[in-house]
């Protein structure tokens, strides 16, 4: 319950192992009918869990191992007579772990960045994006880099002026 076992079967003894007093009254209940235990001794030990388990992984293993690459762009927002925004947005990649960070001039910008962190894309992919506030006229000191597995190496974009 709620991340942490409450109760276990020794596969060995067959026995029930209560690992917290909540557990004591489960465990009763279970030893009470020995008809239960025969039940969970074939699920376990007959390997219907194993099988189900191994067939389950095999049907997902593309689901489970694919990687997509993001689509990476770099948008530009005026956000005062003086300030401008660039924003890095990466969408449609898969597996969710993924790093976007601002380099100025190729050292790494913390200061005076905003970002969210990975969420759903509501497609089974996810999305991420990350801004940096400066003075306006400095854009071109800024690039993103963006680190993720479905990509060879990092990718590297600037903000292009349309």
């Amino acid at each position: 319950y709620d991340g942490q076992d409450k109760l276990s079967l020794d596969p060995e003894t067959l026995s029930w192992i209560a690992l917290d007093n909540v557990a004591l009254n489960v465990k009763f209940k279970l030893d009470a009918d020995p008809s239960l235990l025969k039940i969970w001794q074939f699920h376990l030990k007959e390997t219907t869990c194993v099988q189900a388990l191994l067939r389950h992984l095999e049907k997902g293993k593309k689901t489970l191992l694919r990687t997509d690459p993001p689509s990476v762009k770099v948008t530009h927002h005026i956000s005062s007579d003086w300030e401008v925004t660039l924003k890095c947005r990466a969408w449609g990649f898969y597996p969710a772990k993924i790093s976007l960070i601002w380099l100025r001039d190729g050292e790494e910008q913390i200061q005076d960045t905003e970002y969210i962190e990975t969420r759903p894309g509501g497609d089974g992919t996810f999305q991420k994006w990350i801004a940096v506030g400066m003075p306006f006229g400095n854009e071109e000191q800024y690039t993103c880099q963006v680190q993720h597995e479905g990509l060879p190496e990092p990718l590297s974009l600037k903000w292009e002026p349309q």
